[in-house]
């Protein structure tokens, strides 16, 4: 939810000192945290079919040329281990927190709360992907140099992989720094303002 989109909702009639005011701008909240989990599962779904594809290939690899010639490349499984990791981690946290019940929240002070919650979670999850990427940015070069090393990539074929990977995590961090400042930030102190708005207007 953008700043301006809340500032409408704030300044609509709905949400006027009625009884139902809490009730319509909940449902609202409540909406947008049931679309957000819905992203979240879609992102998770293409993110574990990527790894299985790209583990996949690593055990075909593993298995054509023999554990032993394939232990001098440790770098490729982390490369892997680092990603899954977090895929699961991300999946378990999402199951563990289930769906929002349509009618859990009731006022407009729960439905704040719960958005700023909601906000706060999702600058948590980006935060550990800023720390995945900068993880993976080592661990990708260590590994584009041993597949050099054993004679997998010549030279001109190790720089176009660095460039690849190096140009993927860099836009990878530069929507995360986007997302997390100019989205979740403003929509944070907006959150914060109304709540202490409310806290202040007992009326509403």
């Amino acid at each position: 939810m953008t700043t301006n989109a809340l500032d409408e909702l704030w300044r609509s009639s709905p949400n006027e000192p009625l009884a139902d005011a809490g009730a319509r701008l909940a449902a609202h909240f409540v909406t947008r945290l049931r679309e957000r989990r819905r992203l979240q599962g879609w992102w998770l779904g293409w993110t574990f079919l990527a790894l299985t594809g790209a583990t996949a290939l690593a055990l075909a690899q593993l298995v054509q040329q023999g554990p032993l010639e394939f232990a001098g490349q440790g770098a490729l499984w982390l490369l892997l281990l680092l990603p899954w990791s977090a895929a699961i981690h991300f999946l378990r946290k999402l199951l563990r927190e289930g769906v929002p019940p349509k009618t859990s929240i009731r006022s407009l002070r729960e439905a704040l709360l719960a958005a700023r919650e909601g906000n706060r979670a999702e600058r948590r999850r980006l935060a550990v992907i800023a720390i995945l990427l900068g993880a993976l940015a080592p661990v990708t070069a260590v590994a584009v140099r041993q597949l050099h090393l054993a004679g997998k990539a010549s030279v001109n074929e190790a720089w176009s992989l660095a460039l690849v990977f190096g140009l993927a995590l860099a836009v990878g961090g530069g929507i995360v720094a986007w997302r997390y400042r100019r989205r979740l930030v403003p929509e944070c102190r907006r959150l914060e303002s109304l709540l202490r708005d409310l806290e202040s207007n007992p009326v509403l």
